[in-house]
């Protein structure tokens, strides 16, 4: 029977050629859209996952908020580590630190000759090996880390410095003040982790870096804190006593408005919202809107079997009929042609596994991963694959299987069987079903990408274009900054330079002020920069009132503040009124000199807030808090301006390659996770419109094959052939017309759901939604009108001989 049921199978399948591989296709196609996500989203899933006992790593957080300001932070004090492990032994195992001295990047050097800027390089811990998964190739995990002045390293990063000799027992130079030695080889960290490392040092060696030590205040968040708690239980009643923690250490100031919580190491990579990030996140938002994609285009491709299978069921009719008059029973035929179905779901899987070792690479290349596709190595993957055969066969199939068995088997025999009206709107309703999706898939689309194309060009209230940033933290230049910065203006090709804390743009810091004489006299926190002279000017800033800071004002280092609009607004001043007014910080009074229009310093992602612009008093003060300097470059050739910032900081800091980068480009690197989602919507908007058009094209081809009588007659009465495709591809794009009545209100809420995540945002206008409708329409029409053009100039002669 089995054998049977084969033959005939592959029978139909050959016999019916062209509908054969409309419906393979479509289904592979489908298979491997639908692979490639599951695999991205797999992918971002296992973050975290491979540590041993990764369920009860945590890590500390902590956040401080005063009527709506404050600082969500990632990053802790250097003390909280030795507190918890000596307060709550019985519920913290382990705990460690990682600490890059908050710069961008890290200089080592090897004899002198090689220098390089390492910004994977972290101080930790000698349990580190214990916390989480890292492993060494050479060392040994217990004592590699112990002692100051240490540190192992990838061998990849070795390679760089000592080519293939043996690393360990050599020596190299941090920063060019302290000699380190090579005491391990580190495992390259998988990628799937929230934080990458090609150098781990000892955290031994930061006493070594500050005169009196390792700092013990709590008020300096410079480090990220993890713990590995004893059981569940632990890290629940750990949780409880994290007020008491703010309570015993945190300054009395911090106490009423600071928090600290435990965060899963599981959920670092999708669900951490927080400043001071260790490494760029992502968001769980969106690996649910790429499974609901897979799930879409998977969903249409199982329509068009189905619909090509229930379309052409008068051809199986008799067939139905003969079986049963020989004593098949309906589970038997039902089985028959779930078999059927199943098989193509086979060979649609089967197609898709060789089709992905063809994209795979691209997409790889178009999300940036690693990912890898080996279902004979990967038993996952293999049950993955099976089950989607499953699947996609079973709802390809089980709705055509039990239609085509409950056929009458004597109306059959006399050939009466017509398909019946509730057959035809269920076909109608798959396809009205799948270009909805298609609809709110290409709208989708397009205003992912218009509401980046909005923030990338949105006006910030500064100018972004035409200006290098160069990380200064750290560096020998910087304690020369004055100098250097004169030596930078000495040439035509450089227009202005500034220092700062941050990036303008994309991150600030929260401090502490009084605003003096105001009703709400007491400690608020605010938005801060650290700035040096020429702020405004380089970023062109526009002053509403007062002036910028300015270096023919001595007094603008100790006795001068700057303020945003809002923050002005906020305390009831106007910009006129606000010069002079008093701020302290500390002990220290400050003079507002200037209110500066609003500008987004933190992307489009948050509104603005209340805004302080600060300077440093002191040397030390600039080397601490000028991590940066921004030069502003001429139009034009910009290698010029590049040629001589290389050539002044050599003079500067012979030690160190200078590390620069455009502005524009870092702030648009703020919207990758907005930028890949439009990348991978868009492309599979196109599966989906791509593979719904492959079902329509079936289903049109046989629907003017069932009706080529009725053809041939209207031209015998005269009808054009315009008239006969008119009529014709009327009836589907009337479905494509119903489409819109279910796409339009899903895409609307759906899409102004997703917009709310941004402060500032573009919108779903109704001309959006006409241009994915109108799209849809044209590409549905070009696609029907191979067919009814094709048999509109059928000779009607062909058609009607038989009658």
């Amino acid at each position: 029977m089995l054998n049977n049921y084969l033959k005939i199978a592959f029978r139909n399948l050959l016999r019916n050629a062209g509908y054969s591989v409309i419906n393979i296709l479509g289904l592979a196609i489908g298979v491997v859209c639908t692979l490639l996500i599951l695999l991205y989203v797999f992918d971002e899933l296992s973050y975290d996952r491979y540590h041993p006992e990764s369920e009860l790593i945590y890590r500390v957080v902590q956040k401080s908020v005063v009527d709506g300001v404050g600082e969500p932070s990632a990053a802790n004090p250097f003390p909280l580590r030795d507190a918890l492990l000596n307060d709550y032994p019985d519920l913290v195992e382990l705990a460690v630190r990682f600490f890059n001295l908050r710069a961008y990047k890290l200089t080592l050097s090897y004899n002198n000759e090689y220098h390089f800027n390492e910004r994977r390089f972290f101080f930790t811990d000698p349990e580190v090996f214990n916390v989480f998964g890292f492993r060494l190739e050479e060392g040994d995990e217990r004592t590699a880390l112990v002692n100051p002045n240490t540190l192992v390293m990838t061998r990849e990063t070795a390679r760089k410095y000592f080519g293939d000799a043996e690393p360990v027992g050599k020596t190299l130079r941090f920063e060019g003040r302290l000699e380190m030695e090579v005491t391990g080889i580190l495992e390259a960290i998988p990628e799937n982790t929230h934080f990458q490392a090609d150098i781990l040092a000892s955290m031994g060696t930061v006493n070594n870096l500050y005169s009196n030590g390792i700092p013990t205040d709590w008020f300096f968040n410079p480090c990220w804190t993890y713990i590995k708690v004893r059981s569940d239980d632990a890290a629940a009643n750990l949780k409880t006593q994290m007020d008491v923690m703010v309570g015993k250490y945190y300054p009395e100031s911090f106490k009423t408005d600071m928090t600290l919580a435990l965060q899963p190491l599981h959920d670092i990579r999708l669900h951490s919202r927080f400043n001071n990030e260790i490494a760029p996140t992502s968001n769980i938002l969106y690996i649910y809107i790429f499974s609901i994609i897979a799930i879409f285009v998977l969903l249409i491709a199982c329509i068009n079997f189905m619909n090509l299978a229930t379309a052409r069921a008068s051809r199986r009719a008799l067939e139905v009929g003969m079986r049963k008059v020989l004593g098949a029973e309906k589970k038997q035929l039902v089985g028959q042609f779930l078999g059927e179905s199943f098989l193509v779901s086979l060979i649609a899987v089967l197609l898709s596994v060789l089709l992905m070792q063809l994209v795979l690479p691209s997409f790889n290349s178009f999300t940036g991963k690693e990912l890898s596709f080996n279902p004979f190595h990967e038993p996952m993957l293999a049950a993955a694959l099976a089950g989607i055969v499953i699947l996609v066969g079973f709802i390809s199939g089980i709705y055509p299987a039990i239609f085509l068995s409950s056929f009458n088997p004597v109306t059959t025999l006399k050939g009466g069987f017509r398909s019946g009206r509730g057959n035809s709107m269920l076909r109608q309703g798959l396809v009205v079903v799948q270009f909805s999706i298609s609809i709110i898939m290409l709208t989708g689309t397009v205003v992912v990408w218009n509401q980046l194309n909005y923030m990338r060009n949105a006006e910030l209230g500064f100018e972004k274009d035409h200006v290098v940033v160069i990380q200064s933290h750290l560096t020998a230049a910087i304690w020369n900054y004055d100098n250097l910065k004169q030596a930078l203006l000495d040439h035509s090709s450089v227009l202005s330079v500034t220092g700062s804390e941050t990036v303008i743009g994309s991150k600030y810091q929260v401090d502490e002020y009084i605003p003096v004489g105001t009703e709400n006299a007491d400690e608020q926190l605010f938005h801060t920069i650290m700035v040096h002279h020429d702020f405004a000017e380089t970023f062109g800033l526009e002053i509403i009132a007062g002036r910028g800071f300015s270096d023919r004002f001595a007094t603008d280092k100790t006795e001068a503040v700057m303020v945003n609009r809002t923050l002005v607004g906020q305390l009831g001043w106007t910009p006129e009124n606000a010069i002079g007014r008093p701020f302290r910080k500390y002990d220290n009074e400050q003079l507002v000199i200037g209110v500066f229009e609003d500008f987004n310093y933190t992307g489009l992602h948050e509104p603005i807030s209340p805004m302080i612009l600060d300077m440093p008093d002191q040397d030390i003060q600039v080397a601490q808090y000028i991590r940066y300097i921004s030069v502003r470059v001429a139009p034009g050739n910009p290698r010029t301006a590049l040629d001589h910032i290389e050539q002044v900081w050599a003079r500067f800091d012979p030690t160190r390659p200078v590390e620069y980068f455009m502005l524009d480009e870092e702030l648009a690197a703020l919207y990758a996770a907005e930028e890949m989602m439009g990348r991978i919507a868009g492309l599979f908007a196109l599966f989906c419109v791509f593979v719904a058009c492959l079902g329509l094209l079936g289903l049109a081809s046989y629907t003017t094959q069932m009706r080529k009588k009725d053809i041939g007659i209207r031209k015998v009465m005269g009808a054009s052939v315009i008239n006969i495709v008119n009529v014709l591809s009327f009836e589907y794009l009337k479905l494509v017309l119903f489409s819109v009545l279910i796409a339009w209100p899903v895409s609307w809420f759906a899409l102004n759901w997703w917009l709310e995540n941004f402060a500032y945002r573009t919108s779903v206008t109704v001309w959006i939604l006409l241009a994915a409708t109108v799209i849809t329409i044209l590409v549905a029409f070009i696609t029907v009108s191979y067919q009814t053009v094709k048999a509109a100039y059928t000779n009607p002669v062909d058609a009607l001989k038989t009658e």
